[in-house]
């Protein structure tokens, strides 16, 4: 029972790092995007 519990808690474990490296790359695009300008408005502020 306690292989099994544990088993399953690394398969959840690999799952959610898997679904953290994919949704990342999801986000990183729309945030680079978005990061870029603000930085650049940033800059010329300053």
């Amino acid at each position: 029972m306690d292989n099994f519990s544990t088993m399953k808690d690394e398969l959840r474990n690999d799952y959610n790092f898997w679904r953290e490296i994919q949704s990342p790359s999801q986000r990183n695009c729309q945030v680079g995007e978005e990061s870029t300008p603000r930085s650049d408005t940033h800059t010329r502020r300053s």
